[in-house]
């Protein structure tokens, strides 16, 4: 039966870059758990259906000025809502005639 080789004991550089990742890993991790909290809470709220009841009674004003109106009246002086517009497309290529 063969024996497994000696691992070789890791250095400091590789200790520290070991707990660096795992540093990256932990914050990555607290911010999906934050996010996913948060999206809880909102969901037990009634933050929504409100939001619905503004959008039938404002049909003509678009959701990015509600938006922003909702944050003025919060008093977050700092925070902007902006429309994104969507990336183009890649354009398809032509397709070829099949030759029989």
């Amino acid at each position: 039966m063969a024996t497994k080789p000696r691992s070789t004991p890791k250095t400091s550089a590789d200790l520290k870059k070991a707990l660096e990742a795992a540093k990256k890993r932990t914050a990555m991790l607290e911010q999906k758990l934050y996010a996913e909290e948060l999206t809880e809470l909102i969901g037990k709220t009634n933050i929504l259906a409100d939001y619905s009841k503004i959008q039938q009674q404002a049909k003509d004003i678009k959701d990015v000025a509600i938006l922003q109106a909702i944050i003025n009246k919060l008093g977050f002086k700092r925070i902007a809502v902006t429309e994104i517009p969507a990336p183009p497309r890649k354009p398809s290529k032509p397709r070829k005639k099949k030759t029989a």
